[in-house]
């Protein structure tokens, strides 16, 4: 029970023995295994202290929104998932920051230009220049970098969808209203015709930035909720 910092203890009321739990800040689920065998029968879940929604931690959170996992499967995962939308406010965050420095990458295009450069296709140009108003027409492979790239724009199908859900009826009004400026402004930062496909996880890549490590981080987490994670997870407030 350290991962949810549970304090236990025996407890005698009524000239009974009992074990009592105290909880602490942190909200969240682990699985519970029998003494005897070591399997697991349950899961513990530990709640807000008044109301039993999740979703009011968002007021004791602030800015900062950080789901953490450890890597023990719960006993009944489909009931105690984190709150789809907590995962996707912490998946729009790390895109806000992200977008702050583009991410530029290396990417190969075909442009024909008046000089040969880069790869040139001297086997196109020797088709092209029998008509000899086109010898100086060069068809050149060229590597550039660019923000616009097919990494980038899947990351951001992935956050147009959650951004679709996250202001469909599902997530509470006052939830959504409290994020509208950062919703408003990560809409309107999305392309609005995106074909790139979702993949099913977002490999890293040694060379990839701190904070596109942190997003890729965020949506994979959305994409494992959505195939239903299996993992014990927990969250931080303040008088939780």
């Amino acid at each position: 029970m350290r991962f949810l910092a549970i304090d236990s203890r025996i407890d005698y009321r009524e000239g009974k023995a009992g074990l009592l739990l105290i909880s602490s800040n942190y909200v969240g689920c682990i699985p519970l295994r029998s003494p005897g065998n070591g399997k697991k029968y349950a899961d513990l879940r530990c709640e807000m202290r008044y109301g039993d929604n999740i979703g009011e931690l968002i007021s004791l959170l602030g800015d900062s929104i950080e789901i953490e996992y450890a890597h023990w499967d719960l006993n009944r995962p489909s009931q105690f998932r984190p709150p789809f939308y907590l995962l996707s406010l912490q998946a729009f965050e790390a895109y806000r920051d992200a977008m702050a420095n583009p991410w530029h990458k290396f990417r190969d295009v075909k442009e024909t230009r008046d000089t040969p450069e880069g790869d040139t296709d001297w086997t196109e140009y020797s088709i092209m220049s029998a008509d000899p108003t086109n010898r100086m027409r060069f068809a050149n492979r060229l590597s550039i970098q660019a923000a616009d790239h097919r990494e980038w724009r899947s990351l951001q199908a992935l956050i147009s969808d959650a951004l679709n859900k996250f202001n469909s009826s599902s997530v509470p009004p006052n939830i959504r209203a409290r994020y509208q400026r950062t919703l408003d402004y990560i809409g309107r930062s999305l392309p609005k015709h995106n074909s790139e496909k979702i993949p099913r996880t977002y490999r890293h890549n040694s060379l990839d930035p701190p904070k596109i490590k942190r997003l890729k981080e965020a949506c994979n987490e959305l994409l494992d909720a959505s195939r239903m994670n299996q993992h014990s997870w927990r969250r931080y407030g303040d008088g939780v």
